[in-house]
C-alpha cells in the first residue's frame, strides 16, 4: 500500500517503512504525527482523493530535524559592478512512515501482523545422502619451482 501526501507545498509518494526528509516540521525528534493531506492511497484498490482522501491519514515518526547542503546564489550584472553573493541552508525534517491509516482503519499490512502470531518453522536436520551428494572441494598443491643457478663467465 502506497499513498501520496502533501506537506510544505511539495507532494511525496510514501509506502510503510519508508523515509524521506520534508520541509520542516514542529516536534521534537521521536515524536509522532500525523499527515493529513493525504491526496491517493494506492494498493489493491486505488482511492483518489477530491482534492484530499476523507479520513485518510499518514502516521509518521520524526527521526531527525536536520539542514540541507548549503547552496550559493550569486546574482550578477555585467558591465553595471553588481556582483551579490548569498548561502541557503534548508531547515529538514526526517520521517520515517509508521502506518497508512484509511477511514481509521489501520492498513493490511500492518493488521496481518498483530493478527497473525508468528510461528517459528521446525528445524528439519540435513540428511547424510544429501551431504554425501555434495562434491568435495579439491584443492591443489602448489610445487616448488628452483631457479637455475647462473654462473659468471670468465673472462680472457
Amino acid at each position: 500500500m502506497y499513498a501520496i501526501v502533501q506537506t510544505g507545498g511539495k507532494q511525496y509518494k510514501v509506502q510503510k517503512g519508508s523515509t524521506l526528509f520534508v520541509e520542516k516540521l514542529q516536534g521534537k525528534t521521536g515524536d509522532t504525527i500525523e499527515l493529513e493531506n493525504v491526496l491517493l492511497i494506492g494498493g489493491d484498490k486505488l482511492n483518489i482523493g477530491t482534492p484530499q482522501v476523507d479520513g485518510a491519514r499518514v502516521k509518521c515518526k520524526i527521526l531527525a530535524q536536520e539542514k540541507a547542503e548549503k547552496i550559493i546564489i550569486f546574482k550578477y550584472k555585467r558591465r553595471k559592478r553588481y556582483r551579490k553573493r548569498q548561502g541557503h541552508r534548508q531547515s529538514l525534517t526526517k520521517l520515517e512512515i509508521v502506518d497508512i491509516a484509511l477511514q481509521g482503519k489501520i492498513s493490511e499490512a500492518s493488521e496481518e501482523k498483530q493478527a497473525a502470531p508468528k510461528t517459528e518453522k521446525p528445524k528439519v536436520p540435513k540428511k547424510k545422502a544429501q551431504a554425501a551428494a555434495k562434491p568435495k572441494k579439491v584443492t591443489l598443491k602448489k610445487t616448488k619451482t628452483t631457479k637455475a643457478k647462473t654462473t659468471k663467465k670468465e673472462k680472457k
